[in-house]
């Protein structure tokens, strides 16, 4: 019983954990045909578009869990946060922030997983891609204090695969991928420098909008379960939302039903 009590105790800490400092979760859930990706936070809902000749981001594909949305690699195809809901993430900056989700990438050559950025100016974002295959992360302020990490296996494996990456002044950049770090620098990436200096903040899900010129590096492939909070997550933090949500619920589910059992025989 001290066991499963136990088991019952991790899994309430490894949830209160994931949603500690969370400013916005799109768990991407929405049917086929959905006009946005909801953001259960409740702070910043993402709406699909592309260009005129293109096809828009499609929801309701099969996920890593439930369902995911669906990025083609090109003709601008991407989920936006549109003003003034893309406010939220103009607070982010030395103090800490964290991207974290579920990617199974098809297009690995220079993909925008999910990106904030000024959109009035050059070279400046905070991004998290896929480059040659391997996951990556580019911070960038005017070209100055540049992070650009990559790490870890080849994504391009037709597998689902969790990424994540934590910045702060204190603890630099560390990219983490399948909750184990693949790479790493000693600066942290000042997001609200470059968002709210001119009010020309975007925040994009499959491209980055970098210099109001158009949107760039497409992803291809699906994303789910996306995270952002304000703070720098520790490794342990990553490695927790590495491990299958379901696992952890299926433990709690198993453990209650251990005590119902034992209740019943009393």
């Amino acid at each position: 019983m001290r066991k499963i009590l136990i088991v019952l105790i991790l899994g309430c800490l490894i949830s209160a954990g994931a949603q500690a400092g969370l400013i916005a979760h799109w768990a991407m859930d929405e049917a086929a045909g959905a006009s946005e990706a909801v953001d259960s936070v409740g702070n910043a809902n993402a709406a699909p578009s592309s260009a005129s000749n293109g096809t828009d981001p499609a929801s309701g594909a099969q996920g890593r869990f439930g369902k995911a949305w669906e990025f083609d690699g090109s003709n601008d195809n991407h989920l936006n946060v549109a003003p003034p809901d893309q406010a939220v993430f103009t607070t982010l900056g030395f103090t800490g922030f964290s991207y974290s989700g579920w990617v199974k990438v098809s297009d690995g050559m220079s993909d925008t997983i999910f990106s904030i950025s000024d959109a009035a100016a050059g070279s400046e974002e905070a991004a998290l891609r896929v480059v040659s295959g391997n996951l990556n992360f580019l911070g960038r302020h005017n070209s100055n204090d540049n992070v650009d990490i990559s790490g870890g296996a080849s994504l391009m494996d037709d597998e689902w695969h969790h990424v994540a990456v934590s910045s702060s002044g204190q603890t630099g950049t560390l990219l983490y991928l399948d909750g184990s770090e693949v790479a790493s620098s000693s600066f942290g990436v000042d997001i609200d420098t470059f968002t709210t200096n001119d009010g020309n903040v975007a925040v994009n899900f499959g491209a980055n909008n970098d210099n109001g010129s158009g949107l760039q590096w497409e992803y291809g492939g699906l994303i789910d379960e996306f995270r952002v909070y304000d703070h720098a997550l520790s490794e342990t933090e990553v490695e927790n939302l590495a491990v299958p949500e379901p696992a952890t619920i299926s433990l709690l589910a198993a453990g209650l039903g251990f005590f119902a059992g034992r209740n019943k025989q009393k």
